[in-house]
């Protein structure tokens, strides 16, 4: 058996004027902001998280100087059981880890993330 994602969870984009974004899924798109990122230095928003469901978060906004970049797509487990035979699987088919097994700095669920063969980045959580 594979990894076991039973379901797409969220998605991370990257952008330079991430609060625009963050608005139009509010306004157009009934969103609303669950947590937000902020450098109290600047005042500014790295990162901003949105959901339009029960979940932490469907959408994440996170600060880049690019447009138009995926920071990563995520996929749902059902335990950290799970997570850990992921990280198996991820180390059989020799598939390039970027981080983890570990616990979410957000959310506090736990993750891992790896790379497909065409340089996305994805990630499968639990919690």
């Amino acid at each position: 058996r594979g990894m076991g994602a039973h379901r797409f969870d969220h998605c991370a984009l990257n952008g330079v004027d991430i609060s625009a974004s963050a608005k139009i899924f509010v306004d157009a798109l009934d969103f609303a902001v669950t947590e937000e990122l902020v450098d109290e230095g600047s005042g500014t928003r790295p990162g901003i998280f949105l959901s339009c469901s029960n979940k932490a978060h469907d959408v994440a906004f996170l600060g880049y100087p690019e447009d138009g970049k995926i920071h990563h797509t995520s996929f749902n487990l059902e335990s950290w059981h799970d997570v850990g035979h992921a990280a198996d699987i991820i180390s059989r088919y020799d598939i390039s880890l970027d981080i983890g097994p570990t616990r979410h700095g957000i959310t506090r669920g736990q993750t891992i993330y790896f790379f497909d063969p065409s340089g996305n980045r994805n990630e499968v959580f639990a919690g």
